[in-house]
């Protein structure tokens, strides 16, 4: 019986889904209004996921980019609305970003079919302690592929886009990574001192001047791409939701926040003198600094030079975000304790965001490990639950917080094995999960108003919500 329940939501969300495709096929630039986001001057309360992956897989022809539409398709079934991706790979194995500035379209072109079985699964994912992340690398059995019939990069992320407006979902894209998987400012920071530019350490990526001008060309050339498929440049692509300035920043070697305050200031006054139609976010993972000092302790002994009250602030920053991995930042703690932190931990951010920033704030990322606890598809559908629950007080409430996006979708195809990493979602293996995760669009969607459609179709859809 429940699976039948499951079933028919899912079909009636593939309804909807075809029935949005169309309603968005000319999609409207999302704004904001106080701590509001508004789509056509009408409500834009949203659910969505993370899959850092879209671009890279998309650049392998074939079954690779049926893997990117497969992906949105499954989404867009469970009624999600915003994807979050890189649209970074400075660097390295098969970069879009060659070296600073250069982004070449006929560089690193592998064959795909030597690299059917293994491709993916030589992106390994590797948890970092001290930094309390999760990166991937490349392992060296794709430096020895032939180097032909690829799409590049750059392709990939206009396939991206292209089908992510097609499903009618919008993106949120990363402009670069604070830690080294898929180059990172580690990568610049090697690109100056290859130039003679004497850099201490990686933190200077947000101080050197020559590295901030390689970051400021790269915006630069990704927001005046004019897309291969659509014919629509970057910047005034509607299913771009916001642009990223960088995932997590971190700047651990100034603890007074100046210095990466100043770095927001400077790349986010750089990027609207680019793009003016879309929204700015930094990346935050919403760890508090001076401004508020008494939130400190809320931090869980983390200091990172990051200040989520005055880096939100920042002129031009149109929204603020916050990370939760309550799991991976209070290693050994029971699972009510690790609830009890993360409704502290959203409750104090959209406080925070309704009084003090009067933007909105979204959740880009949180998620549990399957690898760190015995009980792990009980304890993911409660964060899951805690989470969207939280959400959806705040947006039925009013409040600033208006949206979630989960750590991460992936297919449940040999393809990806290499890419799970403990987090990932696979819906057709966590048909529960994807049950929460539906029952969340359905009731965010009727935040928005909804549609005569989907009033229609609303009695028969799982109910609990």
């Amino acid at each position: 019986m429940h699976t039948e329940v499951l079933v028919h939501g899912l079909l009636l969300w593939t309804l909807l889904a075809s029935r949005d495709s169309r309603a968005f096929g000319d999609m409207g630039f999302v704004r904001t209004n106080m701590t509001h986001f508004l789509v056509n001057r009408r409500p834009f309360n949203l659910n969505g996921f993370n899959a850092y992956w879209l671009m890279y897989v998309a650049s392998f022809p074939e079954e690779g980019r049926s893997m990117v539409s497969s992906a949105f398709q499954e989404a867009s079934n469970h009624g999600l609305t915003l994807a979050r991706t890189w649209a970074f790979r400075d660097g390295g194995y098969k970069p879009l970003q060659h070296s600073p500035g250069v982004y070449d379209e006929d560089m690193f072109q592998v064959s795909y079919a030597r690299l059917k079985g293994s491709m993916y699964q030589a992106l390994l994912p590797v948890k970092i302690p001290k930094k309390r992340a999760v990166c991937v690398y490349v392992h060296p059995v794709l430096q020895q592929c032939d180097l032909h019939g690829l799409l590049t990069p750059l392709q990939g992320l206009d396939y991206v886009i292209s089908e992510a407006k097609k499903y009618g979902i919008y993106l949120v894209l990363s402009l670069v990574n604070n830690f080294e998987s898929f180059g990172g400012r580690m990568q610049y920071i090697q690109w100056a001192r290859d130039e003679g530019r004497h850099l201490s350490s990686d933190d200077d990526f947000y101080r050197d001047e020559v590295v901030k001008s390689y970051y400021k060309n790269h915006v630069r050339a990704i927001l005046t791409r004019v897309n291969t498929i659509t014919g629509v440049a970057y910047k005034d692509e509607a299913a771009i939701f916001a642009w990223e300035l960088v995932n997590e920043p971190r700047c651990e070697s100034d603890l007074s926040g100046r210095t990466l305050q100043a770095w927001i200031e400077d790349m986010a006054a750089h990027v609207k003198s680019i793009d003016s139609n879309h929204l700015l976010e930094v990346g935050l993972e919403g760890f508090y600094g001076e401004t508020i000092p008494e939130r400190k302790k809320i931090n869980l002994g983390y200091e990172l030079g990051t200040d989520f009250i005055s880096n939100s602030q920042v002129e031009g920053i149109d929204f603020a975000t916050i990370h939760a991995y309550p799991d991976m930042w209070m290693p050994g703690s029971t699972e009510q304790t690790q609830l009890a932190f993360l409704q502290s931990w959203i409750q104090s951010h959209v406080e925070d965001a309704d009084a003090v920033l009067r933007k909105p704030l979204l959740i880009s990322e949180f998620g549990k490990s399957s690898r760190l606890s015995n009980r792990t598809a009980d304890e993911k559908a409660a964060l899951y639950t805690t989470v969207y629950d939280a959400i959806y007080a705040s947006a039925r409430g009013g409040g600033a917080c208006r949206g979630g996006i989960f750590w991460h979708l992936l297919l449940g195809v040999q393809e990806m094995e290499g890419l799970r990493d403990g987090y990932e979602v696979i819906f057709s293996e966590s048909p529960s999960l994807g049950q929460i995760i539906a029952n969340q669009s359905h009731r965010i969607s009727n935040l928005n108003g909804g549609s005569e459609t989907e009033k229609k179709l609303r009695p028969a859809l799982p109910s609990g919500n």
